[in-house]
C-alpha cells in the first residue's frame, strides 16, 4: 500500500497537493529544496494513512481519489475479518473479543465464535488468507493503475491476463477466476484481442477448478469462428476437443502462430499435453517430443 500511494502521489501530485494544503514557512526552511519538502509531504501523508485500520484506508481512498474501491467486491467481508484475526492474534493472542465480533458485523461477516473463545490460523485458513490479499492487492492496484494511467491499459491488460496465467499454472484455480473475471468485466480494455484472451484463461481456469458448466457457457458467449487459428486452437483445448487441437497443430507454426515453447508452457494446453494423440502430432509438427529431458535442447 505504501508504494502504491507514492506511485500515485508522485505522478499525480495534484492528489496530494492541493490549494489547501499550507505548510509553515518554519517548516519549510528546514529543507534544502521544493523537492525536499515534496518528499517529506508525500511521506507524511503516506504514514497516515498506513497507520488506519486497513477498512479506513479503503474508506481514506475511496474519498481522497473519487473511486468506488468497495463496490462489487464480494470478498471485503472475508478481507476484514482477516484483519481483525490478525488484531486477535498480535494482542490478545487469538482471544475473540467484542471488537472483533463488532466490527466483522458491521462489514457483513457475523461470526460464530463467542467472546472468550481463542482463534488460530491452521493450512486450510492460511491458503485461503493468501488467496484474499492476492485477489484484493490484485484489484487495488489495477483499479488505480487504469484510473491513474489510462494510457497504461495495453500493460494493464496484459499484466492482469499473464498474472492469472501464472495463477491457473500454480494450480490456485479459485484465485484465478476472481482475476479473470475482473479482467473480463472492465469497461474498457485496451483490445478485443487481449479481452478475448482473458475470456479463454478464464474458461481455462473454471474448466481445471472442476466448473465444466461455467467454462462451457464463458466460451459460448462469443464467437471464435472467425478469430485466429490461434484462438482456435486454444478454444478447442479448453473444450478437450483433442482432435481439433491436433489438426490445428498439423497445419504448422507459420499458420497457427503456436510455437513448441508456447504449446510447452501455456496452461490452456494442461490436459491436451497429456494426450498421446497430441504428443504424436506434436512430434510430427516440430521433430521433437513433447516432453523432452532437460538437457535437450528447444528448436525454438
Amino acid at each position: 500500500l505504501t508504494d502504491l500511494l507514492r506511485v500515485i502521489f508522485l505522478s499525480k501530485p495534484e492528489t496530494i497537493f492541493t490549494s489547501e494544503r499550507e505548510i509553515k514557512f518554519s517548516e519549510l526552511v528546514r529543507f534544502n529544496s521544493i523537492e525536499a519538502a515534496r518528499e517529506s509531504i508525500v511521506n507524511n501523508e503516506i504514514e497516515s494513512v498506513v497507520r488506519r485500520s486497513h477498512h479506513d484506508q479503503f474508506f481514506w481512498m475511496e474519498k481522497r481519489f473519487g473511486m468506488l474501491l468497495r463496490e462489487g467486491l464480494d470478498i471485503w467481508p472475508d478481507f476484514i475479518e482477516l484483519c481483525e484475526r490478525r488484531n486477535l492474534l498480535t494482542h490478545t493472542g487469538g482471544v475473540v473479543s467484542d471488537q472483533y465480533l463488532q466490527n466483522c458485523a458491521d462489514y457483513g461477516r457475523n461470526s460464530v465464535f463467542k467472546v472468550g473463545e481463542k482463534l488460530n490460523v491452521d493450512l486450510d485458513y492460511l491458503v485461503k488468507s493468501i488467496g484474499i490479499i492476492t485477489e484484493i492487492g490484485c484489484k487495488l492496484i489495477h483499479t488505480m493503475w487504469r484510473k491513474f494511467a489510462p494510457d497504461q491499459r495495453s500493460d494493464a491488460d496484459s499484466h492482469l491476463n499473464g498474472f492469472g496465467m501464472d495463477l491457473i499454472a500454480a494450480k490456485e484455480f479459485d484465485t484465478a477466476i476472481k482475476i479473470l473475471e475482473f479482467g473480463v468485466n472492465q469497461k474498457q480494455h485496451s483490445s478485443d484481442l487481449c479481452r478475448r484472451m482473458m475470456v479463454v484463461n478464464l474458461a481455462n481456469a473454471l474448466k481445471l477448478g472442476g466448473n465444466l458448466d461455467r467454462c462451457n457457457r464463458v466460451l459460448s458467449k462469443h464467437d471464435w469462428s472467425a478469430t485466429s487459428y490461434q484462438f482456435q486452437i486454444c478454444v478447442a483445448a479448453v473444450r478437450d476437443n483433442f482432435e481439433e487441437v491436433c489438426r490445428f497443430l498439423k497445419m504448422g507454426e507459420d499458420v497457427t502462430g503456436i510455437t513448441p515453447s508456447n504449446f510447452r508452457d501455456w496452461p490452456v494446453f494442461l490436459e491436451a499435453r497429456k494426450q498421446q494423440m497430441v504428443q504424436e502430432a506434436f512430434e510430427t509438427v516440430f521433430g521433437e517430443e513433447l516432453f523432452r529431458s532437460e538437457a535437450e535442447p528447444s528448436k525454438d
